[in-house]
C-alpha cells in the first residue's frame, strides 16, 4: 500500500536524521506537534494521518 511506504520511508528518514535535528526543530519547521512525533516514533499511532505524514516527508526531502 502506497500510504505504509510512505509511512515506513518518513519513519526512516526521521530515524537515520543527524541527531542536531531535534524533534522540537522538526515540530517547529513543519508545524506539527511535538507530542504526535514523539507518539509517531514511539509506535502509537495506529493512524497518524496522510497529510501530517506527508509533511513531515516533504521536511526532510527538501532538507539538505
Amino acid at each position: 500500500m502506497v500510504t505504509s511506504r510512505l509511512l515506513e520511508r518518513t519513519m526512516d528518514l526521521v530515524r537515520n536524521r543527524r541527531r542536531t535535528v531535534t524533534y522540537s526543530l522538526i515540530s517547529e519547521h513543519t508545524g506539527l506537534p511535538l507530542q504526535f512525533l514523539q507518539d509517531l516514533m514511539a509506535g502509537r499511532l495506529k493512524d497518524p494521518g496522510v497529510s501530517r505524514i506527508e509533511k513531515l516527508y516533504n521536511y526532510f526531502s527538501e532538507s539538505p
